[in-house]
């Protein structure tokens, strides 16, 4: 009964690992931090060729983007092939800000 089969890679864990099922995901989430479990952590640039090299070769895969996601970087991301960015830091401080 699931409706979205999905995996989540690190940014360290080379592409390949899903080159073997990789016709039975729905989504993959690239998470573009080095650190997970803390707001706040930088950006990898790394990421966005990750994204491109993803969408073209398995271009039915829904990609999504974890980390360090900010008005900076969400054009590249969307550019490169992402179409779900997940934001955390950068919506906490927002909303911060918003209501100082």
């Amino acid at each position: 009964g699931a409706i979205e089969i999905g995996e989540v890679l690190k940014i360290e864990t080379p592409l390949s690992v899903i080159d073997s099922f990789a016709h039975e995901l729905h989504t993959l989430q690239l998470m573009s931090i080095a650190r997970l479990g803390r707001q706040g952590e930088p950006f990898d640039e790394r990421v966005l060729a990750r994204v491109a090299t993803l969408h073209a070769k398995y271009p039915h895969l829904t990609i999504a983007v974890d980390g360090g996601v900010n008005k900076e970087n969400v054009e590249r991301l969307v550019e490169a092939g992402a179409v779900r960015l997940v934001v955390g830091s950068a919506l906490a401080e927002f909303l911060w800000m918003k209501n100082r």
